[in-house]
């Protein structure tokens, strides 16, 4: 089964669970995000961490409520725009950038663009794919750009037969 899970595909899917960003000029941010990979029904869940340019503050401690539905069967999953098919292991430890534009008071809307695998060599296997919604825990105004590397977490978790 390791190969099957290791497999490089253009099917994958995103779902934000936790960001924090803040800064003034300069920025940091963490995020959390779970990465599907759609034909084998596995997740893998990411963190994002890295340095950039902000301005404001902001935190979101709960996971996000989607209110938008993007083509798969569960609401919370953002279909993800795949450039280059990747594997999970292709994704740990690449370069990415988000970029971060959010307002609100208890619930928000923020803009969240992702990237991953930015590469002089290849291009990216994703760049500035939309997460964006509504979000529960918003509290603040603010944005950010931020370069970092994703860095998988724990073992994969399989969702289906």
């Amino acid at each position: 089964m390791p190969a099957l899970i290791e497999m490089e595909t253009d099917e994958w899917a995103v779902m934000p669970e936790v960001s924090l960003d803040a800064g003034e000029g300069i920025a940091g941010g963490g995020f959390s995000f779970l990465f599907l990979q759609v034909p084998t029904k596995t997740a893998h869940r990411f963190v994002f961490v890295g340095l950039g340019l902000g301005a404001g503050a902001k935190s979101k401690l709960a996971k996000a409520l989607k209110l938008i539905h993007v083509g798969l069967s569960n609401p919370l999953w953002d279909e993800l725009d795949v450039n280059n098919p990747f594997s999970a292991d292709d994704l740990d430890r690449s370069v990415g950038q988000i970029i971060s534009l959010g307002a609100g008071a208890i619930l928000g809307g923020e803009l969240l663009l992702i990237s991953g695998g930015i590469s002089l060599f290849h291009g990216a296997f994703f760049r500035l794919c939309s997460v964006s919604g509504f979000k529960l825990g918003a509290l603040g105004v603010g944005g950010s750009i931020t370069t970092g590397m994703w860095v998988r977490l724990g073992r994969p978790i399989l969702l289906g037969p």
